[in-house]
C-alpha cells in the first residue's frame, strides 16, 4: 500500500488534531494544513470540502499574549501580519480562554 492512500485512510478517521505552541508558526502553516485536508480528503467526502479542514476538530494552544511567530530579522509590522490569528481561517476558531485556571 502506498503512502497517500495510508495518509487519506489515517486523516479519514481522525476525529482530533493537536496543535501545541500554535502561536509560534506563520498563519501560513495553518492555511497548508487546511489545504493537505481538503487535498487529501477530497476523495472520501467532498460535501466537507467547504468547511476549514475538512470539518476535523482542530485544538491549537500556547500563549497567544507572549509568543509571535519566529521570523529570522522580522519587522514588528511583518510578524504581526504572519500570525495565526492574521490567518482567514481565524474567523472560524472558538477560542475558549481561562480553561485551566491554577
Amino acid at each position: 500500500m502506498s503512502r497517500v492512500p495510508q495518509m487519506r485512510f489515517l486523516l479519514d478517521k481522525a476525529c482530533l488534531v493537536l496543535w501545541d505552541e500554535a502561536p509560534m508558526v506563520r498563519c501560513h502553516c495553518f492555511e497548508a494544513l487546511d489545504r493537505i485536508f481538503r487535498d487529501i480528503l477530497a476523495v472520501y467526502d467532498s460535501s466537507r470540502s467547504l468547511f476549514p479542514l475538512r470539518g476535523k476538530v482542530v485544538v491549537v494552544s500556547g500563549d497567544f499574549k507572549q509568543v509571535l511567530p519566529v521570523m529570522q530579522e522580522g519587522a514588528k509590522t511583518g510578524i504581526i501580519g504572519a500570525s495565526l490569528v492574521m490567518s482567514p481561517l481565524w474567523r472560524h476558531i472558538k477560542a475558549l480562554r481561562d480553561v485551566c485556571k491554577d
